[in-house]
C-alpha cells in the first residue's frame, strides 16, 4: 500500500520537525546541564593560525585530527559555541553512521544510527573532553563510507586500494584508524561475502598501527593507538575513580558503528545478497544496494514513539553516567581561576565528603586540592581564621600552599595552582619556577602565560614579558587582552596601574628560599620579616599553627593583629586562646595581652565538660559533639579532624 500524495509532505514535515527537536534538545542539554565552559577548563591551550604551529601537528600520525581538535577546543570558552560544536559533531557522526548502516543493511539502521547520541551523552557526563574522539570518529566514518562504495571486483585491486587508504587514514587519524579497518572488514565479510578480504581488513586494525606507527614512525604503543584513552590533559582534572568509566564509554562510542553494523547485517536475508564477485560478474550486479525509500510507510505515531524512546534513553544515560561531583569540582576550579571566591565556596559545599573522593593516590591529591581552594577562597573573602573549620580540613597535608616534600609531585600534579598561591604570597621566584613547570606539563595555557607576564614585569624584565604577550597576541581568543596590556607596558614598564602587579611588588621576597621551601613556617616568617603587613603570610602562618595544634605559637602571634588594626580576634583564634587559657601551660607562661569573650569561654568549658562524660571513648565523643561543635576549633583541637568521614580521631595531648 503506497502512501497517498497529500500525506507524504505532512509525514516529511513531521520527520524534519522531529529531528530538529532532537538536536535542539541535545544542544540545550549540553548548554544548560553540562556547562561547556568547563570543558575549556579541562583543555585551554592556546591555538595559533601559523604555519610553524600547524607543522608541529603534522609531524606525526594523527596530526590533522589533533589540529582540528586544537582549533575547536578554545571555542568552548563561549558556552553557546561549545554546545554548538558538540551538537554538530554528534549530528554528523549519527549521519555518517546511518550511511554506513545503509551500505551494510540497505535500511540505514532506522533507529540504531541515533545511538551514538546516547553514547555521547554518557561520555559528556563524565566530563571527558569530546572534541578529539568526536573529530577522529567522524573522519574515519567518512572515509569508511567512501571506501565501501568503491567497486573493486578483483581482490588484488581491492587490497592495494585498501592498503593505500589505510596509510592515508592512519596518517590523518592515528589510532582512530581502527574504526575504519573494522568497518571495511565488516562490510566485506557480511555484505560482499569475501571472507578473506574481510579478515585482512579486520587484522589491519592491529597491523597498521604497529607497522606504520611503531615501526616507521617509532611511536610507543599509546601513541600508535592514540585516541583510545582519555587524553593526559584531561587526567589532571578528572575524578580518578571515573577515568576507567570514561575510557570504556569512549571505546563504546568508537566501536559502535562496526559492531552494530555486524549485528544488523545478520538480519539481512541471504537471498537478497549478491553472489561473491568473479571475473565474469557485472559491476552493476555487485554494486552496494541502495537505501530503499521505504518498505512501508512510517506513521506519525510510530515516529513519535521512536522520539520518546530516544528521549527516554538520553534521560537514563544522564541519570546513569552524569558525574555531578566532577561538575562541581570543575566549577570550583574554574571559579578559582577567575577569582570568584564566593562561588568557589558555594561549589565546594556540593563536593562529596572527603573519604568518598579517595580511591587511590590521585583521589587523595584531589582532596588536598579541594581543601586548598577552599582555604584560599576563605582568605580572599576575609573569613579564613573565622570559618576555616566550618569546612573539612585535612591534617598533616599541604592544604595551604601545596608545598609537597617531593617537588617532582608538586611540579607534575599541581604546578599552576602552586604558582598561583606562591605569587599571592609574594614568593615571585618560586612562582616563576612553578609557572615554567606548568608550561612544560600542561602546555601553553593563557593563564600560565599571563602569570609569567606579571612575574617578569615584577622582576624588571619587560622584554621577556613582551615575548609572552606577543605569543598571546597571535591567538584570536586572547588578542585583545594581550594588545591592551602591551600598550600599558609601553606606557609604564612597571604596570603600576595593574592591581595584581602593584600589590605583589610591595610583598615580594628578594632572595631565593631554595633550601627552606619544605618548611612552611620558615617561609611565612621570612615573608613577614620582609613585610610585616603581608596579611596573607600572617593569616596562613596562624592557620598553619591551628592545623598543627600549636597553641603556644598561636597565642604568641596574636599581638601581630595590631599591625593590621584589628581590635577583635577572629573566631578560631579566640577559641584557640580559650583552650590555651584552660591549660596548665598558660599558668606557667603568665598572662596574655588578648582576652576571650564570655560566650567563647562558656562554650569552651561546656565542650570540655561534655567530652569528659565519654571517659576516653573518642569515637563516641566525636560523634556526639559534632552537631554542636563540629565547626569550632574546640572540636578540631580535641580530635585532630573536623570531618567524621575522613581519617581517625587523634586526641590532643
Amino acid at each position: 500500500m503506497e502512501t497517498s500524495q497529500p500525506d507524504r509532505p505532512r509525514r516529511r514535515l513531521f520527520l524534519v520537525a522531529s529531528a530538529a527537536g532532537w538536536w535542539i534538545g541535545f544542544y540545550l542539554y549540553v548548554l544548560l546541564r553540562l556547562v561547556p565552559e568547563l570543558f575549556y577548563q579541562v583543555d585551554s591551550r592556546v591555538f595559533l593560525f601559523e604555519s610553524s604551529y600547524v607543522r608541529g601537528f603534522l609531524e606525526q600520525p594523527g596530526g590533522p585530527v589533533d589540529f582540528a581538535s586544537a582549533f575547536l577546543s578554545p571555542l568552548f570558552a563561549y558556552g553557546w559555541l561549545g554546545a554548538a560544536v558538540v551538537t554538530l559533531l554528534t549530528a554528523l557522526i549519527c549521519l555518517a553512521t546511518r550511511y554506513l548502516f545503509a551500505a551494510v543493511t540497505g535500511t540505514g539502521g532506522r533507529f540504531a544510527f541515533l545511538i551514538p547520541m546516547v553514547l555521547m551523552v554518557l561520555l559528556l557526563g563524565r566530563y571527558s573532553h569530546p572534541v578529539r574522539p568526536g573529530v577522529g570518529l567522524l573522519v574515519v566514518l567518512a572515509f569508511a563510507n567512501g571506501f565501501v562504495r568503491i567497486e573493486a571486483r578483483r581482490p588484488a585491486v581491492w587490497l592495494m586500494m585498501f592498503l593505500i587508504s589505510s596509510v592515508l587514514v592512519y596518517s590523518i587519524a592515528a589510532g582512530f584508524y581502527v574504526v575504519f579497518a573494522l568497518s571495511c572488514g565488516v562490510f566485506e565479510w557480511s555484505v560482499r561475502r569475501r571472507r578473506g578480504l574481510g579478515a585482512v581488513a579486520i587484522s589491519c586494525a592491529a597491523v597498521i598501527p604497529v607497522t606504520v606507527g611503531m615501526g616507521l614512525c617509532a611511536l610507543g604503543v599509546s601513541d600508535a593507538y592514540r585516541g583510545w584513552g582519555v587524553p593526559s590533559v584531561a587526567d589532571s582534572l578528572a575524578m580518578p575513580s571515573s577515568l576507567g568509566i570514561a575510557v570504556t564509554i569512549q571505546a563504546g562510542l568508537l566501536l559502535f558503528a562496526p559492531v552494530a553494523g555486524m549485528v544488523l547485517s545478520w538480519g539481512r536475508s541471504v537471498g537478497d545478497l549478491p553472489e561473491p564477485p568473479t571475473d565474469s560478474c557485472d559491476a552493476q550486479e555487485f554494486a552496494v544496494p541502495a537505501v530503499p525509500a521505504a518498505a512501508r510507510p512510517t506513521s506519525v505515531a510510530f515516529a513519535a514513539i521512536r522520539a520518546l524512546v530516544l528521549a527516554a534513553w538520553i534521560v537514563v544515560a544522564d541519570l546513569a553516567a552524569f558525574d555531578s561531583p566532577q561538575k562541581h569540582w570543575l566549577q570550583m576550579v574554574s571559579s578559582a581561576d577567575r577569582q570568584r571566591w564566593s562561588e568557589v565556596l558555594e561549589h565546594a559545599r556540593r563536593i562529596p565528603p572527603l573519604n568518598a573522593q579517595i580511591t587511590d593516590l590521585g583521589g587523595a591529591l584531589r582532596v588536598i586540592r579541594t581543601v586548598f581552594h577552599v582555604n584560599r577562597a576563605l582568605f580572599f573573602t576575609g573569613r579564613l581564621l573565622d570559618d576555616m573549620f566550618c569546612h573539612a580540613q585535612v591534617p598533616d597535608a599541604p592544604t595551604l600552599t601545596l608545598r609537597f616534600s617531593d617537588l617532582s609531585t608538586q611540579a607534575r600534579q599541581v604546578p599552576l595552582e602552586s604558582s598561583d598561591v606562591l605569587f599571592d604570597l609574594g614568593l615571585i621566584n618560586e612562582s616563576e619556577h612553578m609557572a615554567h613547570e606548568a608550561l612544560e606539563v600542561l602546555g601553553e595555557r593563557p593563564r600560565t602565560l599571563e602569570r609569567l607576564v606579571y612575574i617578569h614585569v615584577l622582576k624588571d624584565h619587560p622584554e621577556a614579558a613582551r615575548r609572552f604577550l606577543a605569543f598571546l597576541e597571535r591567538s584570536l581568543l586572547h588578542r585583545r587582552w594581550a594588545r591592551g596590556l602591551l600598550r600599558q607596558l609601553e606606557a609604564d614598564p612597571t604596570l603600576s596601574a595593574v592591581p595584581a602587579v602593584a600589590s605583589r611588588r610591595k610583598l615580594m621576597a628578594v632572595e631565593d628560599l631554595d633550601g627552606q621551601l619544605d618548611d612552611l613556617e620558615t617561609v611565612l616568617k621570612h615573608l613577614l620579616s620582609r613585610n610585616r603587613h603581608n596579611r596573607m603570610a600572617f593569616e596562613y602562618l596562624l592557620a598553619h599553627y591551628l592545623l598543627t595544634r600549636q597553641l603556644d605559637e598561636v597565642v604568641a602571634n596574636l599581638d601581630r593583629f595590631d599591625d593590621f588594626g584589628d581590635p577583635h580576634l577572629p573566631r578560631h583564634c579566640e577559641e584557640a586562646l580559650a583552650i590555651y587559657l584552660e591549660s596548665a601551660a598558660s599558668q606557667a607562661a603568665g598572662p596574655v595581652s588578648r582576652t576571650v569573650g564570655s560566650e567563647t569561654q562558656r562554650r569552651c568549658r561546656e565542650f570540655m565538660q561534655r567530652r569528659k562524660l565519654f571517659r576516653g571513648d573518642t569515637a563516641g565523643a566525636s560523634a556526639a559533639l559534632y552537631r554542636d561543635y563540629g565547626d569550632t576549633y574546640f572540636f578540631f583541637y580535641a580530635f585532630g579532624r573536623n570531618d567524621l568521614t575522613y581519617g581517625q580521631s587523634r586526641t590532643a595531648e
